[in-house]
């Protein structure tokens, strides 16, 4: 018997992360969007003033801020039209839980 694997809310937020920000943000100290933990900590950038850096992800891709290596506008279409920036505003007017 096949076993199903569902992806949970969790999952998918990791995998977005890890998708569009783990390239350059993945272990950079400050700058690191490789954990749940690193989510949680206040963000540096002043667009983004008293927020999480996981509240931020979003406002970052949304200014087309972020990514900043010229490809924020594609990212940012791409992620509109899979669904993928839904999921992480989702995530974020959730409470961004870990689980």
């Amino acid at each position: 018997v096949a076993m199903t694997v569902v992806s949970t809310p969790k999952r998918l937020v990791k995998t977005i992360i890890m998708t569009y920000c783990a390239a350059c943000h993945g272990s950079s100290g400050g700058l690191s969007a490789s954990s749940y933990a690193d989510s949680q900590k206040m963000a540096y950038s002043a667009q983004c003033s008293g927020m999480t850096k996981g509240e931020c992800y979003s406002v970052r891709i949304k200014d087309k801020s972020m990514p900043n290596n010229g490809t924020a506008p594609a990212v940012l279409a791409a992620m509109e039209e899979s669904g993928e920036l839904e999921t992480l505003d989702a995530w974020i007017a959730g409470g961004m839980p870990e689980n």
